[in-house]
């Protein structure tokens, strides 16, 4: 098994085994329907679209941990956004995720009122030029 580094962002190392991850991602993205997948790649659009809150492995690593039973990728979008923590971050990066949150919290309120036309554009300020 491989092991890397990489740097964090308080300026210190962490020690990664991509091998080891990836068997988990696959193991997890199974597990749920091959949804995890697709979420984190959704996710990580919106991390670079806003300025990248967070390293790229931190957010995949927080999203195949979570439970996704019972989602599919669109309730399993909302809820990653939803569980997506902003602790340790720059109050820059905080403010961020707080602005995803409650977007994400707006798409699910349009939504309980059929009005897709308020959901799409609440969903493209967090997935700008994806739609």
């Amino acid at each position: 098994m491989i092991a890397l580094k990489f740097l964090i962002k308080n300026g210190g190392w962490m020690e990664t085994e991509p091998d080891k991850f990836n068997n988990e991602l696959t193991q997890a993205n199974t597990k749920y329907n091959s949804i995890v997948k697709p979420i984190i790649r959704l996710i990580k659009y919106w991390n670079a679209a806003h300025e990248y809150p967070y390293f790229s492995f931190e957010l995949e690593t927080a999203v195949a941990d979570m439970d996704f039973s019972n989602d599919n990728l669109e309730s399993g979008f909302l809820y990653a956004t939803k569980k997506l923590s902003s602790y340790d971050l720059p109050n820059w990066a905080a403010k961020k995720v707080d602005i995803l949150k409650s977007d994400a919290k707006w798409i699910n309120e349009y939504l309980e009122h059929e009005d897709i036309f308020k959901a799409k554009k609440a969903l493209e300020r967090i997935l700008p030029g994806f739609l």
